[in-house]
């Protein structure tokens, strides 16, 4: 479970960065890296006991969370974002793009 814990945080690290330099957001970088570093450990971990406990609410969980956890980055984004003018919508945005890009990858691999 750690290992899944760690590749995740990684991943969506390195997806969301990488947004965030695309989009010229230099100033918010380490906001970004802090959001997800509160928010994803928690819904992976969640997320995956939910799938080891109960296989048949995995989907609703994965998706439970991943709405909480856009919520919360978009909350702190508001609130101490620099360059973020949308922060709700530059959350989602981004969240999505890193869930979709696991997503790909889990397909490929």
């Amino acid at each position: 479970m750690l290992y899944a814990m760690a590749v995740s945080l990684l991943l969506t690290e390195t997806i969301e960065l990488s947004a965030g330099l695309l989009l010229k957001k230099k100033d918010d970088l380490r906001l970004i890296a802090l959001a997800n570093l509160m928010t994803n450990p928690p819904a992976v971990y969640v997320s995956l006991l939910v799938k080891s406990l109960r296989p048949g609410l995995y989907a609703p969980a994965v998706a439970a969370m991943e709405l909480l956890a856009a919520l919360a980055e978009g909350y702190a984004y508001k609130r101490r974002a620099a360059g973020i003018s949308r922060p709700m919508t530059f959350s989602f945005c981004l969240n999505a793009l890193s869930f979709g890009s696991g997503l790909i990858i889990k397909l490929l691999f």
